[in-house]
């Protein structure tokens, strides 16, 4: 097959990349850190289409509204206007379930656009993905000086690797026209703290007076 991948430069696109080359089919890459965007991207002919580009940082999306509605639901626009009748396979989040962003809020009318406007289309739903390279909680917490928690860390989130989230998309290919949630592993983030500091030595901080509302 002839598949486009846009974001194919990033924490999943390039791994995806390179799995579906090495079970021979032809990836083309899209991807604006190399200067390209949709409106200039010549090639016509694909046959599949993953559109992993998007604005992923939560905080910049309640900075920077705009910004990301223009990149995650406008540029999602623009990809199926190019490729009508292309099948996209499209990456939703759970971080709008429920929505308490605006990054949640324009992943989730990005993916309504999809089903709304494409004749084929797989959307699925990641949960916290980590990898080498990744921004999920693992990730963040591995990166800090101290494990900051905000409350008492029974909050819970579904973790998956990001070489299992690349198995799924590589599968997905061959699905039929739905929603699909990847799933992982429910772990409470009092867990994840606690396993990455006695990997690391480092100290875990837990805001005891943290009220999310």
């Amino acid at each position: 097959m002839k598949i486009l991948i846009t974001g194919s430069s990033g924490f999943i696109g390039s791994k995806l990349s390179k799995s579906l080359e090495e079970l021979g089919h032809e990836v083309f890459g899209l991807d604006r850190r190399t200067g390209q965007t949709i409106e200039s991207y010549g090639r016509k002919n694909v046959d599949l289409i993953y559109h992993l580009a998007a604005q992923i940082d939560l905080q910049y999306s309640r900075l920077h509204p705009l910004e990301d509605a223009q990149d995650n639901i406008i540029e999602t626009i623009r990809l199926i206007e190019k490729y009508p009748n292309v099948k996209i396979i499209y990456p939703a989040t759970a971080a709008s379930l429920p929505i308490t962003s605006p990054y949640g809020l324009s992943k989730k009318t990005a993916a309504e656009y999809v089903k709304l406007l494409c004749k084929e289309y797989v959307i699925c739903t990641f949960p916290n993905i980590w990898g080498a390279g990744g921004h999920g909680v693992i990730n963040k917490f591995e990166e800090a000086d101290v494990i900051k928690v905000n409350g008492d860390g029974h909050q819970t989130r579904t973790i998956v690797h990001v070489d299992d989230i690349v198995k799924g998309l590589v599968k997905a290919k061959d699905w039929p026209t739905g929603e699909y949630m990847l799933g992982g592993q429910v772990v409470s983030v009092k867990e994840i703290a606690e396993k990455v500091a006695a990997k690391t030595g480092k100290i875990v901080n837990y805001n005891l007076t943290y009220n999310p509302e």
